[in-house]
Order: C-alpha cells, then structure tokens, then sequence
C-alpha cells in the first residue's frame, strides 16, 4: 500500500493536470522582461490546486536566474521579519555568480540593515541564523560612529543590486497558511522592499483568505491595498474535470491491481455513482489524494465484503463532505429500510419528504441538492422517499453486490470491525462455487449452531443466478435434505421469516435454474428418501406448491411457472412421500415432524384411508394426543408480544377443543413432567386461550407463570 503524501511535483515532466503550458508561458514572459524596475507577480489559487507545482515547474524553465525561496514562518516582530528576508536575500545573491563585486554589494547590505530604525535592539533569531547574519554582513566598525540615513542606504543597495545581470526571483509561498497578523507583515514587508531592482517577486495565495486578513487593518480594503502592490495578477488555470478524473482514475487502477483477485466493477451502478456521488464532490488534486489514501485503506480491508463504488462513494463524502457522512452514519433504519414520510402540518399542509431533507441538509451546511442525488444513488428507500427513483434496484441484487443500502452490512463502511461480519463473502463464495457435498454440509451445520443460518441463505439466494449450472443439483440436494434442522428466523417489522421457509424458497430458486426436468425431479426425490424425518413436514411445503401449481389438490387454476417437475414425475413423488411418511410413523419419529399439519395434510390426501388409520389409534393415548396438539401449535407476533395459537379445525373429529382442555387440566405432576419446557408452554397457552373464549390470546410470559403455578402444587 503506498499513500500519497501530497507532494507538489518537482519538474513538469511530472504534471498530471494539465499546467505546464501555463507555467512555461508565464517562466517566458519573466524571462523576456528585460527591465530593471522590480515587479511584484501574484499567483492566486485555492488551497490544493496546485500553486506550489506550479512555482516549481516556473522555476524549472527561467534560465540562469537567482532564486530565493523565503519561508516567513519564524520571527517575533516585523523588524525580525526584515532581518530575516535581507538574510535571505543577501545570502542567495552572494553564493550566485552572478555577484561580480561581493565585498562592495555586501557592504550595502549591511548599511541599509542598520539603517533599519531599532534594528539594534531587535535579535533575529537565536543560533544559526545570528551566526549566518554575523558571517554575511561582517562588523564593519568604521560605520559604527557614524551610521548613514535610512534612504542614503536604500540608494546605495539599488545601485549594487542594478549591477546585477541577471534577475533575482523571490519567492513567497503558502502566504495564505500564514496567521493574519503574518500575512499583514508580508505585505508591509513587499511594499517596503519592492523598488529594489532586478528583483521578481512571485508571491501564491488564496486571494480570499489574504484579503480576509488584510481587512482586519484598520482603514484597509483587502483587495485594493492587494491591487496596488501585485502589479501581474494571475490566476490558476482552471483545472479540466477531466484532468482530475484521469487522475483519480489512475490511481483507482494502481489501488486495484495491487489485489490478487479480481474486484467487481458493476459498469452501470459506476455510471451513475461517478456521475452523482464522485464529480460533484472532487475539486483539486489534493482531494484526490486524500480520497486515494483513505479509499486504499478502507477497501483493502473490507474489499472481500464491501461494494468498490460505495466504498469509493462513502469515501468521498467522509473526506470532502464530513457533515453528510455523519448525518449518513446515523440515520441506518431511515436509509436502508423505512423511508421517511411526508406529514401534515396543523393547518392541513403537505410536507414531503424531499422538502423536509432539503430543509435539514440546508441547516446544517450542506448542499442540499447535491447531498439528495448522492443519496438517492446509495440507497433506493432513500430515491423512493424522495422520488428520485429513476432506477431499477432490486433487493437482491443489493445483497449480492453487498452494496450499503443491504442494512445488514451498512455498518461496515462506517467502522473497521470484522467480528460484525456474520458470514465472511469468502465463506458464502466457496459455498456457491466450490465447496463438496461434505464440506457444504458441515457450513450448513457449524452456521447453523452459531445462528447465522438465515443470513447465509440469504446471501446464497443473492447469487443464485451466478452459481455455474454444473452445481446447481448439488446445492439443492443439500440445502433440502437439510430440512428439519434449520433453525431461527429473521424478523421483521411486516412478519418474521422462518430460516425453513427460506432455505425452501432458495431451493426452488436453484431448481429453476436447472434446466433439465428430469434433474429437477432427482433432487426433489434425493431430498425426499434422505431428509431427516423431521424435516418432511418443510419438504411437504415444496410439493404442496408443486401441486397447486397443476391446480391439484386445493388448487384452483394452474401455475406454470412453478411446474418445475412434470405431473407424472409429481405423482412418482407423491409415492416416495407417502411411503417415507408412513415408515416414520411406524418406526416412532412422527411427532418429531416440524409443520405437522401439512405433513398431515399430505399424508391424507395421498392415501386418507391409512392416515385415518393411524390418527384414530395413536390419539387415544392422552398423552401422544397433547404432544400431537403441542405439534400443531402456530407463533403469532403482535402488539402484546409474542404467544402460541391453535387451529384444530382440520383435526376435529380427532380433537375437539373441550376435550384437550380437560385433558391439559386433568394432567397430574408425572404426567406434566413427561412434556418439555416449549411443550408446557404451548399447552399453557391451550388453556389461557380456552379460558379467554377467543377474547385475546395468551402471550409466553401469561403462558409461563402458568406452567410455574402447575409446577409449584403439591
């Protein structure tokens, strides 16, 4: 990695942007000014535009000239600072050839110094300077008794000075770096010093700030008293946009090579964050630097879970737009998930909410209208709150390009934590691409155990449309004959998603990318004979939408789209299904089916006459038929919390509502011990809901200090 320390450039052979015509010009007409009259050159620029590699390709093309480059930066009074330029000055001239009579032009150095009212009473600066200062000027005793005025000095120095032939460039940079009272001093000093000949003054600075702290002078016009003493006022060229882009542009192109992998470049989306979140923004080749050191250490971080655009986009804002980046950072939900709402005011106004960001980004500085294109760009909730929804961006493409606007990996282009991670891209990339059989299994597991299960299918889901075709029938082999074990959820503000149900929907995904028919019908039949008995029930859901897509069962109208096997290889499942169903009942796994009821609902469809058989036997042992109803239980969530509800309706001639309440109440301590924890819970809430005669329904916490009370009787 190799930051950019922002260096002006020494020579023109270096020049990225564009000025070494200027620079050249401008070196010219200094060359060709044959007069001895000094003049006073003003380069005037923002910060970072460049004025300092400008000088130094000036500089590069005079011919032959004396130059001093003066740093005003340490001194203690404006006489020190006029020590310290005579130093300067005189020293540059001295050590050049050009000097034919030293001792003569060193002598009328030292008289015009003296001459300097209180210049005696004043010391420069202690240590190499006084000693420089002692070497340069000499004691010059005879002077001592008898010093000459002011002006019969200043006569003597020009004549010396008008010996020279050749000129001397003085130059004075970074003058708007200076504090104001310095600034106020550098001029004084100019103005007093510049009708000495021969001499060339190129002085750079932000003409604003200057101006800025001239006028804190009494009585001062910053821009006249600037007028009068900068006779050739230039400004920097201004920089072509498409300059600097080449430039970042460049240096984007070394950051990126530097990887061994390659990094996705998505044309479109780069298009239109270029246009709305990077142009608008860069200004000088300092921003583009600084945007680079950051960017290079941000992304070769993150790179393997982060978006190359939005990393490049945040990038930017955090450098060149600060208050925006905050503002950003803090407003997750607002950007990735809920929009914001226009509302009503008390007098029946619409605001929306455009007008409401406008006045919010207006308040606190920042440019509204450019802040509004930035950010419908990044974030599609955002463009549609706004109405700037000019693109089709699709949640799942959103998580696949793992771009800002998926809330679940918004984070980690504010902080560098990647313990936040919950499943590496590496991890999730292997999977869809290269891990065996095996090890997809073992991920499937270990992913599982730590309860990341949901966002891994959901990543997976993301990339179903990259995943090469020669693995899709692995893939979907695995993640359904993983039915049964996929735990948790991912919850929502709409309704919570149950990782089962996505791992289902992420199936069928890839089955419909399979193009062969009868490879769709091996997976579903792999799935079938080697899931685990309580998965049946989640893979009964899959050939449920197979059915109603042939408008069987409870379907009505067909669905072709969902047709991923043909009927005869569905009736060939249904057999498979029924068989395997059967069997678990008879070996004693049934009541470990998760989704029961349409594990039920199946098993009676196929063949009625043999489920009815079962059903009526094994419900009438009280116990097996309140572990049956514990089965049958559904979640709910809602403004009382969360709770378990029933629905017997299907199963009425073998349950009846009165019936399990009785037997729950007439349970004793041993008999109660046989049910687990979630058991006790869900027959809990049986009862509480029976009582309340469908007034409400119990929440776990009403349902719990139930079980507790059963618990405590003797």
């Amino acid at each position: 990695m190799q930051f950019n320390t922002d260096k002006p450039i020494q020579n023109s052979t270096e020049d990225l942007l564009g000025r070494k015509s200027f620079s050249k010009n401008l070196a010219e007409a200094v060359d060709k000014y044959k007069g001895t009259d000094s003049i006073v050159i003003g380069l005037f620029g923002k910060w970072g535009i460049g004025k300092t590699s400008i000088i130094n390709m000036i500089l590069e093309n005079l011919n032959d000239k004396i130059i001093v480059h003066f740093s005003p930066w340490n001194y203690s009074s404006h006489s020190d600072l006029i020590n310290l330029f005579f130093i300067e000055l005189g020293q540059s001239i001295l050590d050049s050839r050009n000097a034919q009579d030293k001792k003569s032009l060193k002598k009328a150095f030292f008289k015009y110094k003296r001459s300097i009212k209180d210049i005696s009473n004043k010391p420069i600066v202690k240590g190499i300077i006084s000693a420089l200062l002692q070497k340069l000027l000499g004691v010059y005793l005879e002077f001592l008794w008898s010093p000459p005025s002011l002006e019969e000095t200043r006569e003597e120095l020009k004549k010396e000075l008008g010996k020279i032939n050749n000129k001397i460039i003085v130059v004075i940079d970074d003058i708007d770096r200076l504090t104001h009272k310095q600034i106020r001093d550098i001029f004084q000093l100019v103005k007093q010093v510049a009708n000495f000949p021969n001499i060339v003054y190129l002085l750079s600075m932000d003409r604003d700030i200057v101006c800025d702290a001239l006028n804190h002078e009494p009585q001062i016009n910053g821009h006249e008293y600037l007028d009068k003493i900068i006779q050739i006022p230039m400004e920097v060229p201004k920089l072509r946009k498409i300059k600097l882009e080449n430039v970042l542009f460049g240096k984007l192109d070394s950051v990126l090579e530097s990887y061994s992998e390659d990094i996705i470049i998505h044309k479109e989306y780069w298009r239109r964050v270029f246009e709305n979140c990077v142009e608008p923004y860069i200004g000088t080749l300092r921003d583009v630097n600084k945007i680079i050191n950051i960017f290079q250490f941000r992304f070769g971080y993150l790179h393997e879970e982060t978006c190359f655009e939005d990393m490049l986009a945040i990038t930017i804002l955090e450098v060149l737009e600060p208050k925006l980046y905050r503002w950003v950072g803090s407003h997750k939900d607002e950007l990735c998930e809920i929009g914001k709402k226009g509302f009503v005011t008390n007098d029946g106004k619409h605001i929306e909410p455009r007008d409401m960001y406008t006045k919010e980004f207006n308040e606190l500085g920042i440019n509204s209208e450019k802040a509004i294109l930035a950010l419908s760009t990044l974030f599609p909730v955002f463009a549609r709150s706004v109405k700037e929804n000019r693109y089709d961006d699709n949640a799942t493409d959103i998580r696949k390009n793992m771009r800002m606007a998926n809330i679940e990996r918004f984070d980690l282009y504010f902080i560098f934590d990647l313990d936040d991670i919950k499943v590496s891209r590496t991890i999730v990339s292997a999977f869809a691409y290269s891990f065996s059989k095996k090890e997809m299994e073992e991920t499937l597991t270990y992913i599982n155990d730590v309860g990341e299960i949901y966002y891994l299918l959901e990543e997976l889901h993301s990339l179903v449309d990259s995943i090469p075709k020669e693995r899709l029938k692995v893939m979907a082999k695995t993640l359904l004959s993983f039915q049964g074990n996929y735990s948790g959820r991912k919850e929502s503000w709409l309704m919570p998603i149950a990782a089962k149900d996505k791992a289902n929907y992420l199936a069928e995904a890839i089955l419909k990318r399979i193009e062969n028919e009868n490879e769709r019908f091996e997976v579903i039949q792999y799935a079938v004979n080697n899931v685990e008995a309580k998965g049946l029930g989640q893979l009964g859901v899959l050939i449920n939408t197979i059915e109603l897509a042939y408008g069987r069962l409870a379907g009505e109208n067909e669905k072709k789209e969902d047709q991923i096997i043909s009927l005869e290889h569905l009736l060939e499942i249904e057999k498979i299904f029924l068989d395997r169903i059967q069997n678990v009942a008879e070996e004693g796994d049934f009541l470990e089916i998760i989704d029961m009821r349409i594990a039920c609902y199946l098993w009676k469809s196929f063949d009625e006459n043999s489920f009815r058989e079962f059903i009526s036997e094994k419900l009438t042992d009280k116990i097996y038929k309140l572990k049956f109803l514990c089965t049958l239980a559904g979640e709910w969530n809602g403004t009382r919390g969360k709770g378990w509800g029933y629905s017997l309706k299907e199963f009425s001639e073998y349950i009846s509502d009165e019936n399990v309440y009785n037997l729950i109440k007439g349970l004793n301590k041993t008999e109660l011990n046989s049910f687990s924890k979630i058991e006790k819970i869900k027959l809990a809430s049986f009862v509480l809901n029976y009582e309340a005669k469908d007034e409400y329904h119990a929440n776990i916490e009403a349902a719990e200090a139930l079980v507790k009370e059963w618990e405590e009787k003797d």
